[in-house]
């Protein structure tokens, strides 16, 4: 599953680059791993828990996404990875087992990262929904979020309790 999570990374900082967005100063929070079936997320969820903790789990689309705060960050260069998400497939989809994307925290706001980067061909598809709002690049494997996915969760919990 992490066995070749470095070269993962470096692939995706490299198509990164070469679109021209300087990604140095912002906090590179997790890396996704997407499995097949509901089985390996059962199986990789428990393996996965012996890293770190479970910090949330919540139904996105209609599957499982599940959130851990790693003991020991990965690291990439002079990056470190403290989070990990595992993503349930959608029902009656066909997807592949394999590390998915990187997400990085972009903290003056994806609207100052799109006019920093016009050029950039942006998928803002996911940019306004209530539940992690995201910045995609077209045909590169990274989402940029405003928050760091632990903050983002910390937040839903509690207007999860605010409605109880």
């Amino acid at each position: 599953m992490l066995n070749n999570y470095s070269e993962f990374v470096g692939q995706v900082i490299q198509d990164i680059n070469e679109i021209g967005i300087n990604i140095s100063n912002y906090e590179l929070d997790h890396i996704a791993y997407t499995v097949s079936t509901k089985a390996e997320y059962e199986e990789l969820r428990s393996q996965i828990l012996k890293l770190g903790e479970l910090t949330g789990e919540d139904l996105v689309g209609g599957r499982r996404v599940g959130v851990v705060k790693l003991d020991r960050p990965l690291i990439y260069k002079e990056k470190l990875i403290p989070g990990f998400e595992l993503i349930e497939p959608v029902e009656g989809v066909s997807t592949e087992s394999c590390l998915d994307h990187i997400e990085f925290v972009v903290p003056e706001g994806n609207e100052e990262l799109m006019k920093k980067y016009p050029e950039v061909q942006w998928d803002t598809t996911s940019l306004n929904r209530p539940e992690y709002p995201h910045l995609k690049v077209e045909g590169i494997k990274v989402k940029f979020h405003e928050l760091s996915i632990f903050d983002t969760i910390e937040h839903q919990n509690r207007r999860k309790e605010q409605l109880q």
